[in-house]
């Protein structure tokens, strides 16, 4: 493997990515389940809801620079 100085070194190209508040608490979009948005904590015990459940509940929309996901569009 041929990994220059640059390149361990480079920062990682993020995106803007839709994510939610709610109650303080930002919820992400989840890497492998489309229209998910994910709350933070361990794997098996994060809390996951669509973005309609968290539009209804009151949470805003933010932007988040993030990694790009697969299913989520650029905004």
């Amino acid at each position: 493997m041929n990994l220059s100085f640059r390149t361990l070194n480079s920062k990682a190209v993020r995106h803007a990515q839709r994510a939610y508040e709610h109650k303080g608490i930002t919820y992400l979009p989840s890497w492998n389940e489309p229209g998910m948005y994910v709350g933070p904590g361990r794997p098996e015990q994060r809390l996951c809801y669509r973005d309609t459940t968290l539009m209804a509940a009151g949470a805003t929309p933010v932007v988040c620079w993030l990694w790009k996901r697969s299913w989520t569009e650029e905004l």
